[in-house]
């Protein structure tokens, strides 16, 4: 305990950001549980095997909060790769890395046997964890707890441990698993037990992509998925790992939220910023339904919309059209596609135009809806209106008429836009004209990610500042 300490202390006096390093964090945590239970758990098992399922139990059980709370899921390969990896590290990586730490400074040329084996050793492990990655069925996905229930874990793991030494009485450990799988239970279902409901702007740079969950997780959409358009770059501009929205920022949010399954994505259009993330998702949940555009399907140009479809095909995930006349219900609510009719001259105006009522308030999301596009959409729905308005187009100037404002009277104007980006978007005619309106306007470069959170009829904005 002492040692600990004082590498804890020395570590940290050098670096303080090591505080919130995961890496640091679950060294020293597993450490400490492994010392307290050495005098008693560990040494009431007397064969390596019995003692190596001990350690591996102890690391997993201790660990497990930290990783959820960072990573949002668990991997039940963890269990059988740490017979690996445990006596890997013992028995080789550490003893190797203290001989070439000494030799290295003793005479250099020496320390390169070491290294080169130390290294090969690490580089095939590293390899082997990868490819356990792409097993995502034995992924299990618990979401980030809140910090009142990351206690509770603790509280139970220790209660677990104290059972664990007292395991002559049964009772006692027994107790223990109890308390244990009662809380990680909560946690797993915690999402079906919740009346309420939430619609998020997630905030993607450039691009659009809206989350809307049902109460009790009857039901989660995914309105687009966000993705960066692409730009000529010399190869030195090229990053060695490139940034994705889908990868980075849609999936660990949709995951840290506990979700699991998407019952259906609906692609407004096949724009990049819109569908770029969308083979992340297929690829790390469970997704029932896509939806797109009437004639999308057979009308898509690029490599990225036949890519996708393929992928959606080899998947078996049922991909639907849907045009205007559209719509779905699930419980008391109901979802309408008021776009497009399907005789849309460009992309943006075949946009998919979904109309709903949560939370007491009339939504409609606009996906790039163009002006014609708008004018199209009153004379059809001529008495349409809105509380919350998803501003066509990220804020351009082809978007928004004021006509198509003073019709659907919107109190809220949501504007899914990159900061600083290169288009100028939101244009400044168009906020100038929403201002004149008295709308509220949020906004995903200033605002960050924007949250309707609601409960019946009643609801509140509320937003993460980028």
């Amino acid at each position: 305990m002492d040692a600990l300490s004082i590498v804890f202390l020395i570590m940290v006096s050098n670096d303080p950001y090591y505080i919130i390093d995961i890496g640091f964090q679950l060294s020293f945590l597993v450490s400490l549980f492994l010392i307290l239970s050495s005098s008693t758990i560990i040494a009431a098992h007397n064969s390596y095997w019995k003692q190596l399922v001990v350690v591996t139990m102890i690391a997993q059980i201790c660990a497990l909060p930290l990783i959820l709370n960072n990573n949002y899921e668990i991997s039940l390969l963890s269990v059988p790769l740490n017979f690996i990896y445990v006596p890997l590290m013992s028995v080789l990586i550490l003893p190797l890395s203290i001989i070439s730490f000494i030799l290295s400074h003793l005479y250099e040329p020496l320390a390169s046997i070491p290294i080169l084996v130390l290294s090969s050793i690490l580089e095939h492990s590293d390899s082997l964890l990868e490819q356990t990655r792409k097993f995502s069925t034995f992924t299990l996905v618990f979401g980030k707890p809140p910090g009142w229930l990351f206690i509770i874990y603790y509280v139970s793991i220790i209660y677990f441990f104290i059972g664990w030494e007292k395991s002559k009485k049964n009772s006692s450990l027994q107790k223990g698993v109890a308390l244990l799988l009662l809380v990680s239970s909560y946690h797993w279902f915690s999402p079906f037990l919740l009346n309420e409901g939430k619609i998020t702007m997630i905030d993607v740079g450039q691009g659009d992509s809206i989350l809307i969950e049902l109460p009790y997780r009857k039901a989660v959409y995914l309105i687009d998925t966000g993705g960066a358009v692409p730009f000529s770059e010399e190869e030195w501009q090229k990053r060695k790992k490139p940034f994705k929205v889908g990868e980075d920022i849609i999936t660990p949010l949709l995951k840290a939220k506990g979700i699991r399954t998407i019952d259906k994505i609906i692609l407004t259009h096949g724009d990049l910023d819109h569908i770029g993330g969308t083979e992340a998702i297929i690829q790390n949940f469970n997704v029932k339904e896509v939806i797109v555009g009437s004639g999308h399907v057979e009308t898509s140009k690029s490599e990225e919309e036949k890519a996708l479809y393929t992928l959606i095909k080899m998947k078996k995930i049922t991909l639907k059209a849907a045009q205007k006349g559209d719509s779905w219900r699930i419980g008391r609510f109901a979802f309408y596609v008021v776009g497009p009719s399907g005789k849309e001259d460009n992309k943006n105006d075949g946009s998919i135009v979904l109309y709903t009522a949560l939370g007491g308030k009339r939504w409609l999301f606009t996906g790039d809806l163009e002006e014609k596009g708008e004018r199209n959409l009153l004379k059809q729905y001529p008495k349409i209106k809105a509380d919350v308005l998803k501003i066509g187009h990220h804020g351009s100037l082809t978007s928004t008429s004021k006509s198509f404002i003073e019709q659907i009277n919107p109190k809220v104007a949501l504007i899914s836009v990159g900061k600083k980006n290169r288009f100028g978007h939101p244009h400044r005619d168009v906020i100038e004209l929403l201002e004149k309106q008295n709308i509220t306007i949020l906004r995903t470069d200033k605002n960050g990610a924007i949250c309707y959170k609601f409960s019946g009829k009643n609801g509140t904005f509320t937003w993460q500042h980028p």
